[in-house]
This record gives structure tokens, C-alpha cells and sequence, in this order.
């Protein structure tokens, strides 16, 4: 058993394990760090690619930085549709745990990450 199986089938609620809150919440529970606040509406997903490319991106980044392959537990996972990052979620194990709206928590191999319209578009790993 690893340590994110038991997340797997979270339901997504936003404010509560939306990808943001749940990497929060995870991030808390398992490694004891506290990622700042987003205060943004989970179900407007032109707001949450405001949120992710802007403040609380800048202040992410300034404990983490570009995570080199191979990829480790808890390194952060910065995803979106283009060029900007719309969602967020944790390396775990050989993929990605994250929290989608309508599925709740999963584990995507990165291979298959374009099935459901994303792809990575940075690894970001906590060196402060």
C-alpha cells in the first residue's frame, strides 16, 4: 500500500479538495507544509487559471523550484489545456494524484494525461 492510496476517490468539492485545496491538504497531512491560500471560485475555470499563473503562483515559487526527472513524491505538478497552468496536483509514486471536478481524486499515469485534456507543464520541487 502506498502512502496515496487512500486518497483515491475523494469527491470533489470545491473549497474543500478541489486540486488546489486537496494539494494543500495533502501536502499538510503527509509532509507538515502549509501552501498558501487561494481564494478563488474552483468551478470558474477561467478564474482558476487566473489564480494558478498568478499570485499564489509567484508566492509557490518562492520556496519551490523546476523539479529535474525523476520526478519524487510531493513535487508539485503544474497542469493545464495550453500555455498556462489551470490545475495542480502531486507527483505520487510513477504519476500524478490530483483531484478533478466530476471524477474526484485519481492517479494518472502521465502518458495518458491528454485523455483528459491536460498536460504537464511544470514539476516544481520545495527547496526552502
Amino acid at each position: 500500500m502506498t502512502w496515496w492510496a487512500d486518497y483515491i476517490g475523494t469527491p470533489w468539492v470545491a473549497g474543500e479538495s478541489d486540486c488546489w485545496s486537496f494539494t494543500r491538504r495533502v501536502m499538510s497531512e503527509q509532509v507538515g507544509i502549509e501552501l498558501p491560500v487561494a481564494d478563488v471560485d474552483a468551478c470558474n475555470s477561467l478564474a482558476c487559471v487566473r489564480a494558478c499563473d498568478s499570485e499564489f503562483s509567484s508566492r509557490i515559487r518562492q520556496n519551490y523550484a523546476e523539479a529535474a526527472k525523476p520526478y519524487k513524491d510531493f513535487d508539485i505538478v503544474c497542469m493545464g489545456r495550453n500555455k498556462k497552468v489551470s490545475h495542480i496536483g502531486l507527483w505520487a509514486g510513477r504519476g500524478i494524484l490530483h483531484s478533478v471536478q466530476g471524477g474526484g481524486v485519481i492517479h494518472t499515469n502521465p502518458m495518458v494525461l491528454s485523455t483528459i485534456g491536460l498536460r504537464i507543464l511544470s514539476v516544481e520541487r520545495r527547496i526552502a
